[in-house]
């Protein structure tokens, strides 16, 4: 199974790396039943932190990312793709991965091969489906209505809320509210779960990702006309740009431009995924 990875420096990612390695390459953790564990932090670290601990821990975590979540991991390489949005697959806000080295992983890579372990996506569909990161995502980013300038934002929404409109930040600081991921499923995740809607104005709201196969998270985007149409009841995503709060929610097709949206350019293709 192999030992601690030694291109990691001090303490901090370690317990993630070890995670997803025991499970991709064929083993398992038990939890004991009524066991406890405790963890209980010195004042002082009798230690330094080269850098800071900052630095130390974006170097450990993308050490991780880029060895065991295959496309996730991949995203950081990516010159069209920020921080942010390995931040989304990480579920590690606000990560200026950008500015830090991580290594060599060559052998690292090497292991993982020699030991014929399992994907990213696999560990998701098996281990944690509960989980919000979908398998292969297509795109990450906002999705925006170029018209009245609005994206769509969480609002901090839990599952269970409503999305809704808000003004467009910035395409190179969206934010954990404003960055969405599109899978190959067609499904839109928020980094609290996955949109979904039932019937005509029904707002989309954030609810536990089901399975691949669930009706009602299921997003078609039509690159013609703009449109992102709600596959189970054909329905299109409509954004309500005279109320305040600005609604999104799924309405009978119009060309109005409240019914136009521009997704953030495709990082890896269907194809690609499926293969």
């Amino acid at each position: 199974m192999g030992a601690y990875d030694e291109g990691m420096e001090v303490w901090g990612g370690e317990n993630v790396e070890m995670s997803l390695r025991v499970w991709q390459c064929g083993g398992e953790l038990l939890i004991i039943p009524c066991s406890r564990v405790g963890h209980v932090f010195r004042k002082v670290s009798p230690y330094s932190w080269p850098g800071g601990v900052t630095h130390i821990l974006h170097h450990n975590l993308i050490r991780t990312a880029l060895v065991w979540l295959d496309d996730c991991g991949r995203l950081w390489k990516l010159p069209r793709v920020n921080e942010e949005k390995l931040s989304f697959c990480l579920n590690y806000p606000q990560m200026a991965l950008r500015s830090y080295e991580y290594g060599n992983i060559s052998e690292r890579i090497a292991l993982r091969k020699r030991l014929k372990c399992k994907g990213f996506s696999w560990y998701l569909q098996n281990i944690f489906p509960e989980s919000n990161i979908r398998p292969h995502p297509i795109r990450l980013g906002q999705i925006r209505n170029p018209v009245h300038g609005v994206c769509f934002d969480t609002n901090n929404g839990r599952r269970g809320q409503a999305i809704a409109a808000a003004v467009c930040r910035s395409r190179d600081n969206t934010g954990p509210l404003q960055t969405f991921s599109i899978s190959s499923a067609n499904e839109i995740t928020a980094s609290t779960g996955c949109l979904g809607a039932a019937r005509l104005n029904d707002k989309l709201t954030i609810g536990q990702c089901e399975n691949t196969s669930s009706k009602y998270q299921k997003f078609i985007y039509d690159e013609q006309t703009k449109h992102i149409i709600h596959e189970h009841s054909h329905l299109c995503v409509r954004v309500d740009a005279t109320k305040h709060e600005m609604p999104i929610f799924l309405a009978n097709c119009s060309t109005s431009n409240e019914f136009v949206w521009e997704l953030p350019p495709a990082f890896f293709n269907r194809t690609a995924v499926a293969n």
